[in-house]
């Protein structure tokens, strides 16, 4: 089955001439992210995400062992999430301070989470839409001066010389 993960374990047992064959399936984090998805519940998402990054148990399976690359499955998996979530705060109070917010709320996920794709990828075309790219700007480069934390696509740099508004870029 698409997102599961099987097991066969043998039981023989010493007195019996018997042998019992049992089938265990792990649910992998890509079904459990999609069943979340599906219910549109994000703070079950987010608390499945934090554990997986953690190594808790069931949060796990289906998951690379490699931290970096989880980290990359995990922003995959939320991706969906944060879009339509910074979607509804910008469309409920699109405001320089709103924005503002949003992107601190987004940075703080990011080093939490260990993200560096997402939020100078995805976000940035929501910002744009929302007329907000000068306050998500500041923010990101405030956070990452120096460029290292997040991965920056050429999309977010040409974005970045567009639509900097007042902000010195020449740091950056």
């Amino acid at each position: 089955l698409p997102g599961h993960h099987s097991f066969f374990v043998m039981q023989m047992s010493d007195n019996l001439p018997v042998a019992n064959l049992f089938n265990l399936k792990m649910i992998t984090f890509e079904e459990k992210i999609k069943n979340y998805h599906e219910k549109k519940d994000f703070e079950g998402a987010l608390n499945l995400c934090r554990r997986a990054m953690a190594s808790e148990g069931s949060s796990i399976p289906g998951l690379p062992t490699s931290e970096s690359q989880k980290a990359r499955v995990i922003e995959r998996g939320l991706s969906p999430f944060l879009k339509d979530k910074i979607e509804q705060a910008l469309n409920q109070m699109n405001t320089d301070e709103q924005a503002k917010k949003e992107t601190n709320y987004l940075i703080s996920l990011s080093q939490e989470l260990k993200m560096t794709d997402w939020v100078v990828s995805g976000a940035v075309d929501i910002f744009n839409e929302f007329g907000q790219l000068p306050a998500f700007f500041e923010l990101i480069l405030a956070f990452d001066p120096s460029a290292r934390f997040f991965n920056y696509t050429e999309k977010f740099v040409d974005s970045l010389l567009s639509n900097h508004g007042d902000l010195s870029i020449t740091s950056f």
